[in-house]
């Protein structure tokens, strides 16, 4: 199979967008995740178009025909400067997947790194294992799990008496938790670094309602953050009018751990978007945080699996020659 690489056109939009819609057909059909994103492509083409006009998108194609795209965008993570294909932002025909793909990062990774971008990050369907097991061998690893499920697949249990929506009295007792959130976050083996929240933040969370506390014996023991997006985002193939655990997140003090507390909160949570009508409730969760997965994956179908590879810049420069060395300088 013969495949050639090029810029992306406007006019290869259209194929694109059906290898996109017959892979979220193939790895997304689940009940738990919106049938939306195969519909309304709006979002897609949009996307799409961008980043031609910006040089940011390729097309492999074999024999004049699109058997697959490749776009992304530029950033900086953690000051380095990166590169992101969000899950819209690819996709290969599936009787040829491995290669397309192989050819698309061959001609794509050859140009970040001589744009010095050294951090490349991808987010995939996570049932296609094809395409995972692509990148894990190029040297990718998992970081980031989005996962969804039905507000009306979980039955509707009567909230705990020892679960309270906090209000504003709380803020001392949950920014101290949300604090120590942060530390476990940045314990081993996570070394995760989470923004600091301020008194102010915690105010304004806890007016727009949906942070709830749990208790025992009178201490505060953890709590969770639930709202209600207000725009359709297809970079994480969420809907307006969706639930998500978000921004504070969740915690339970070790100390109260294994005593199902983790789940009163999650009712408390699911019963509080379902009252605003939210259709479908959304987590992510670092790959790192091995309690997070087996707690999330025990209630959440996966739906997205963001992953990264940092290059080796020494052997980057070994690799050159020497005008090419001098250039560096």
């Amino acid at each position: 199979m013969d495949i050639q690489i090029d810029y992306m056109h406007l006019s290869d939009i259209h194929h694109a967008k059906s290898i996109w819609i017959e892979q979220y057909r193939l790895f997304a059909s689940h009940p738990d995740f919106p049938t939306k994103w195969k519909e309304d492509t709006t979002l897609l083409e949009q996307f799409l178009q961008s980043r031609i006009e910006s040089k940011r998108a390729y097309v492999a194609k074999s024999q004049g025909e699109v058997v697959g795209f490749l776009a992304y965008d530029v950033f900086d993570f953690h000051g380095e400067k990166s590169v992101f294909c969000p899950v819209i932002g690819h996709g290969a025909q599936n009787k040829s997947k491995e290669r397309v793909y192989m050819e698309l990062y061959r001609h794509a990774s050859a140009q970040w790194v001589k744009r010095s971008i050294y951090n490349h990050m991808w987010t995939i369907l996570y049932q296609d294992e094809k395409l995972r097991k692509v990148l894990f061998d190029l040297g990718y690893g998992s970081y980031l799990v989005d996962a969804s499920k039905r507000c009306d697949s979980m039955s509707n249990p009567a909230v705990s008496p020892w679960i309270s929506e906090a209000k504003l009295q709380d803020r001392e007792i949950l920014l101290q938790l949300v604090q120590e959130s942060s530390e476990y976050y940045a314990s081993a083996p996570l070394f995760l670094q989470r923004d600091k929240v301020s008194e102010e933040q915690i105010d304004e969370y806890i007016s727009d309602g949906g942070v709830f506390i749990v208790w025992q014996q009178d201490q505060a023991a953890g709590f969770i953050h639930a709202n209600i997006s207000d725009q359709d985002d297809m970079i994480n193939l969420t809907m307006n009018q969706s639930g998500s655990i978000n921004t504070l997140g969740a915690y339970i003090k070790p100390e109260f751990r294994h005593q199902r507390l983790g789940e009163d909160l999650l009712h408390a949570a699911i019963n509080h978007v379902r009252l605003l009508e939210a259709e479908f409730i959304h987590v992510d969760f670092e790959t790192a945080n091995l309690l997070a997965n087996k707690f999330w994956l025990k209630h959440f179908t996966p739906m997205l699996l963001s992953l990264k590879r940092n290059i080796f810049k020494d052997a980057i420069f070994e690799s050159m020659g020497e005008s090419d060395k001098t250039k560096c300088w």
